[in-house]
């Protein structure tokens, strides 16, 4: 049996049922300002929700003036670049920093990655 709300997730060791957990951070105080669970397996959908949460939170702990939203630097990782996540941060007024998806393909300092992959090859086979 399990939780209906959690998700079939792809780790290192396999598919896993879960929840992906998410953590908006402010880097100065070192606090979190909002965190969530959810069982959706992508983080391309997940900053919406976290930015409105941390809105509210700020609005209703009457921290708004002290830590707003807008104008603040978010960081994060290529799984979080989406059309809804990059339109979520423009309504916010969030200046976001997420790389695409092919970032690497058109970056020439990663032009000789293949050759740091490790291959399986027919003669190292038994």
């Amino acid at each position: 049996m399990t939780d209906n709300d959690s998700a079939k997730m792809t780790t290192g060791h396999g598919v896993v049922q879960g929840y992906n957990a998410q953590a908006l951070v402010d880097d100065k105080k070192q606090v979190i300002v909002h965190g969530l669970a959810s069982g959706v397996g992508q983080d391309h959908q997940q900053i919406a929700s976290v930015l409105a949460g941390a809105s509210e939170m700020l609005e209703l702990s009457g921290l708004n003036e002290e830590l707003p939203l807008e104008n603040t630097k978010l960081s994060a990782d290529c799984n979080y670049h989406s059309e809804a996540n990059l339109k979520a941060c423009a309504s916010y007024q969030v200046d976001a920093y997420i790389p695409d998806n092919h970032f690497r393909q058109r970056d020439p300092r990663f032009a000789t990655q293949e050759r740091h992959k490790t291959r399986l090859r027919e003669r190292d086979l038994p």
